[in-house]
């Protein structure tokens, strides 16, 4: 095989390899950026570049031009230079104004046309003029402005980045530039399929940076070689000079017996040199590779110190402490997931800042549950560079508003804290000192250490609970306290209120009721039936007015505890007789039916009379009042269990149910106090509850609208202060048929 065949092939093959990358990157359309598009762009014309020299290598070009095809190589080196330019800008994200691009464009077509012409001109005066010399030199030019172009942007991308990996990238790049121009060095020297090689391998290089987008470290490598190649050459000089010292020890029979040696030089290896090789490979990792810690260790260390921490500021402060000590972080923050809450239709994750490793102030978070990082931190669960929050295309969606406080809080690395499979803290971590990178390995440790951390944050989150709940449980002791001494207050208040408006009518009333006496001894005779019925009006009006005040001042009694029971001995039907008969003549003048039943014997009550008559009064008197003519009210009083039971049922408008309970109420009314029409204040159940409270007995009702209602209490037949109560609560039901 000549050269030129051989030479031809292997142009081929590298734009085989060109349009493989190529294919791969369109295969690639979901995760494509600029970046993939211009790399595939490039691929395309390294492709044609490489089957144009392949075609001029194998001689089927021979019927252009020697003079065109001798430029071949040298425009499509100034064809891709052009490209690299184009595709750095995209790539590092610096894009200019277009004039270098332009520029080249113009280069380029002038290269073009000096080429065409050049192929045109009389040979004599092309070799006078030295033509194709001087177009090299243009050409030349040209390629070594733009290389310098894509140079500038790759220090400039380099020194303005902020994150590592960044920066990492722009040095990945700057290796795709070096072997981009070694290899077009080499084209222009003669050496087109080593420079063609040279070239692509910068382009795989670049290819890698771009499917890749936490790249490895380049110092990191470069410590792994160097590290690998002093173990490698330990390893070699204790092979050889322990085939050397075995030589020497065996003499002449080494040459003879190889497998003994072998034999004899691994076991000596194992027993002796393993262990020496072993503190060869940590002191490497140490000093080399730059691994200053003990993973181990650290966790250990780690476990005990937050173990039994049950406060939920301590626990992230001694978790920042151990972590800023075992990787040197500057800046750090650790959060806890406080709980879920719901906002225009979305479900928040909201995150409290619990401890910073310095005095800046954090923001509290809000993360969308559907945002790509709640969705990492939820389901992978693993550390989020700040670098693939950056670049990841599935993070370009996120709301403005998540980028600026996840940004705000200058952080490298997001390692989420979760447990039993649910998200429930975030530890941020900031810049390392000395610049020095998040590692594979320090991302791991990181992980580790948060899953160390679960417990102790559920159990410190738990005593927070508590105590937060104990806190709010006294302010809201307080808070009633507050409540209730403001309640005695009103109660307070309310009842001198009573009291001085009470006194006030109490007097201007005895005026009116000692001139209705004096009247109706001596003019009474000598009114006319008008003038009588009159009479009569101003008499039971004085009489209401006279009760109402009564009621307003046994009301203020109870309310200042100020009762005193003047209890007696007295036979319960006289006292029904006294109270009943004027009620009866209501009833009566109403059209009421009205009936009273008084079931079997009833022994003799001890019980302050005047109270007594005065809530079986309230309850009839109630009863008649709403109940409209032609209707009927039952009174009922027997004995049940050594009390006294009391009920009065009438068949007027009824109670709503939701009312039953607040018509025992003061001030209460029982029908709408806007369509009232009857009068009154709503004291008279009241009184009778207090009134039956302080005789130690009990209340009851029950009602229907539209059928009536019943009201009754029940008193214990001795006294209260004599006797326990037979029943605290008395039997909700009456003593007899209804």
């Amino acid at each position: 095989m000549n050269a030129n065949v051989l030479s031809g092939s292997l142009n081929a093959f590298w734009g085989l390899a060109y349009l493989a990358i190529a294919y791969f990157m369109i295969r690639r359309r979901e995760e494509r950026d600029p970046a993939s598009n211009y790399l595939i762009v490039y691929s395309f014309t390294g492709f044609f570049v490489q089957s144009l020299l392949f075609l001029v290598q194998m001689g089927w070009l021979s019927l252009l031009p020697a003079d065109v095809l001798v430029w071949f190589p040298y425009l499509g080196a100034a064809l891709l230079i052009l490209l690299f330019l184009a595709f750095t800008e995209e790539f590092l994200e610096q894009k200019s104004s277009g004039l270098w691009l332009n520029l080249g464009g113009v280069w380029l077509g002038m290269m073009l046309v000096w080429v065409g012409f050049s192929s045109m001109m009389p040979v004599f005066i092309t070799g006078a003029l030295r033509w194709h010399t001087v177009g090299l030199l243009l050409l030349l030019a040209g390629w070594v402005a733009l290389l310098a172009r894509a140079a500038y942007l790759i220090y400039h991308g380099y020194h303005q980045s902020q994150q590592l990996l960044r920066k990492n990238r722009c040095l990945y790049w700057a290796l795709v530039l070096i072997l981009i121009t070694l290899g077009d060095i080499l084209l222009f020297a003669g050496a087109q399929v080593i420079g063609s090689a040279i070239h692509l391998m910068g382009i795989l290089i670049a290819t890698y940076v771009i499917l890749v987008s936490r790249v490895a470290d380049p110092q990191q490598v470069g410590q792994r070689a160097l590290g690998f190649l002093v173990i490698t050459l330990i390893q070699i000089v204790v092979y050889a000079l322990g085939f050397v010292l075995l030589q020497i020890l065996l003499g002449d029979e080494a040459e003879f017996n190889i497998l003994s040696l072998g034999v004899a030089l691994a076991i000596v290896i194992v027993l002796l040199v393993n262990p020496f090789l072993e503190r060869a490979n940590r002191w490497v990792s140490h000093k080399v590779l730059g691994i200053g810690y003990d993973l181990n260790n650290i966790v250990r260390e780690y476990s005990q110190g937050i173990s039994n921490i049950v406060d939920l500021q301590r626990l992230a402060e001694t978790s920042l402490e151990q972590i800023q000590r075992a990787l040197s972080v500057r800046e750090g923050c650790i959060f806890f997931l406080v709980d879920q809450e719901k906002d225009l239709e979305r479900t928040l994750y909201r995150l409290q800042p619990i401890k910073t490793l310095n005095a800046n102030p954090v923001a509290v978070g809000r993360l969308q549950a559907n945002n790509p990082v709640s969705i990492r931190f939820c389901t992978r669960q693993d550390p989020l560079l700040h670098y693939d929050f950056e670049v990841g295309s599935e993070f370009k969606e996120m709301a403005d508003e998540e980028r600026q406080w996840l940004a705000g809080l200058n952080a490298d690395v997001f390692v989420p804290i979760c447990g039993q499979g649910k998200w429930i803290g975030l530890l941020a971590l900031g810049k390392r000192k000395g610049g020095i990178r998040y590692l594979q390995q320090d991302l791991s440790l990181l992980s580790t250490l948060a899953d160390q951390t679960v417990a102790g944050l559920q159990n410190a989150r738990l005593v927070s609970d508590l105590n937060r709940v104990n806190a709010d449980l006294e302010k809201t002791s307080q808070d009633l306290a507050k409540a209730n001494e403001n309640l005695h207050e009103i109660d307070r208040m309310k009842s001198s209120f009573i009291g001085v408006i009470t006194h006030e009518l109490r007097t201007p009333l005895a005026s009116v009721g000692f001139a209705l006496q004096i009247f109706e001894m001596y003019g009474l005779n000598h009114l006319g039936a008008d003038q009588r019925e009159q009479y009569q009006q101003i008499k039971t009006s004085y009489q209401m007015a006279s009760r109402l005040i009564e009621n307003l001042i046994t009301f203020a009694s109870f309310l200042n505890n100020q009762v005193k029971l003047n209890q007696e001995r007295m036979n319960v039907r006289d006292l029904l007789r006294e109270v009943l008969l004027p009620l009866k003549t209501q009833a009566d003048e109403k059209g009421l039916e009205f009936k009273v039943e008084i079931i079997g014997e009833i022994p003799p009550l001890y019980a302050d009379r005047k109270l007594i008559a005065n809530a079986m009064y309230q309850l009839v008197q109630n009863a008649i009042k709403f109940t409209n003519s032609g209707g009927k009210v039952g009174v009922s009083c027997g004995v049940v269990a050594d009390a006294l039971c009391f009920e009065v049922r009438d068949t007027g408008i009824g109670i709503p149910p939701e009312r039953l309970q607040e018509m025992w109420n003061e001030f209460s009314q029982m029908v709408d106090p806007l369509k009232r029409g009857v009068e009154g204040l709503g004291l008279g159940l009241a009184l009778v509850k207090h009134i039956v409270a302080a005789h130690g007995g009990d209340v009851w009702t029950e009602s229907q609208v539209g059928s009536g209602s019943l009201f009754g209490f029940q008193v214990p037949l001795i006294s209260a202060r004599q006797s326990k109560r037979v029943n605290e609560i008395f039997r909700r039901r009456t003593p007899f048929q209804r």
